[in-house]
Parts: C-alpha cells; sequence; structure tokens
C-alpha cells in the first residue's frame, strides 16, 4: 500500500464490532448510527450506560516499531447525560504485560457534532499496542449515556488529519475488486 496504514481494524463504517472488545459493568457497545453523522448513512460505535461507573472499548491489538511516533485520531460525540471520556494508549514488550499511558481526558464531549481528537505519542520500548476508550458514565444513575466513536485511526507519524484503511481492510477491498473486475469480464 502507498501512504500511511492504518493500524486499527474497523476504524470507519464498521460493519461488525469484532475485533474490538468492551468491558465495564452494565455496558453496552454496539454498532449504531446517529443523524449528523453522515445523515445516518455510516456505522460508528456506541458506547453506552446507564451507571455512573466507567465502561471502555478496546481496539485491536497492532504490532509497533519501538521508539516511534505514532498519531491517534478519533472522532467523538456523546449524549447530554455522558460525564465525560478517557482516552489511553496501552503498550506491550514481547513476552511483557500491558502499560497504561493515558493519552486524553475530555470533559466537555459534544452532544450536537462529531469532534475530532489527534493524540501523538512514542511507542518506546513496546512491540504491541491498543487503545482502550472510556465513557466515564452517566451524570446520573440510571439515565442512559452513549459515547459515540468514530473514524478512529493511527498511523506512524506525527500527522494524521484523515482515516486511511487498515492493512486487514486493504486486503478485503483488493479482493472485493477483483471478484468485481472478474463478474466485470464474465458480464462482458
Amino acid at each position: 500500500p502507498t501512504g500511511p496504514v492504518n493500524l486499527i481494524v474497523n476504524g470507519f463504517d464498521p460493519q461488525t464490532i469484532e475485533p474490538w472488545t468492551s468491558g465495564g459493568t452494565g455496558n453496552s457497545f454496539i454498532l449504531a448510527t446517529h443523524g449528523f453523522f453522515y445523515n445516518s448513512q455510516k456505522k460508528m460505535y456506541s458506547l453506552g450506560t446507564s451507571n455512573t461507573t466507567e465502561v471502555f472499548a478496546w481496539t485491536n491489538i497492532f504490532n509497533l516499531k519501538r521508539n516511534t511516533k505514532y498519531t491517534l485520531r478519533v472522532g467523538l460525540f456523546a449524549d447530554w447525560s455522558t460525564s465525560s471520556c478517557y482516552i489511553y494508549f496501552m503498550g506491550k514488550p514481547a513476552g511483557g504485560d500491558f502499560s497504561y499511558q493515558h493519552l486524553r481526558m475530555i470533559n466537555d464531549l459534544s452532544d450536537s457534532k462529531v469532534v475530532y481528537y489527534t493524540m501523538t505519542f512514542d511507542s518506546g520500548s513496546f512491540d504491541f499496542g491498543q487503545f482502550r476508550i472510556d465513557n466515564n458514565g452517566s451524570k446520573t444513575q440510571g439515565t442512559t449515556a452513549a459515547l459515540y466513536i468514530c473514524e478512529v485511526s493511527c498511523i506512524e507519524g506525527e500527522y494524521n488529519n484523515s482515516w486511511t484503511p487498515s492493512f486487514d481492510e486493504l486486503i478485503t477491498e483488493q479482493k472485493f475488486n477483483e471478484t468485481k473486475s472478474t463478474v466485470d469480464a464474465f458480464s462482458r
């Protein structure tokens, strides 16, 4: 592939939750659409709870180059009742355990538009990485609080202004184009 490759699988217009996972008591992690996100034409993740405690979602685990800069870009918005959001980078050396690095706390999540957040970090001595995005719960126990997560990308380097396909998505797109080309040839 040419240009930067997104390390996050299903970060843009996901059709399945996998390989993302979620945790926390009372979490609801689903694919959703929303009226002000591409007029409900594209899917994104919704991480919800009606508890005042955090729930969280993890991206896929990806390979890293050591001591290299990477940039995460993620679009977020939330219900008015969502208290805040944390974003963590989790790194792991080969044969070791994951360590957390807090990248950002967002106290003023928009409930009227997607806001894009960009964070650059250094991989240090880690060989594998993953991101964790927390919905820090509802402002009021029993009131649903959804955090919407969209257009997630992580690329090598210090600049990331848009989504790019992950390696897995490139392979899938290539297979689709090869199949379409074969069907077109048979049709002719």
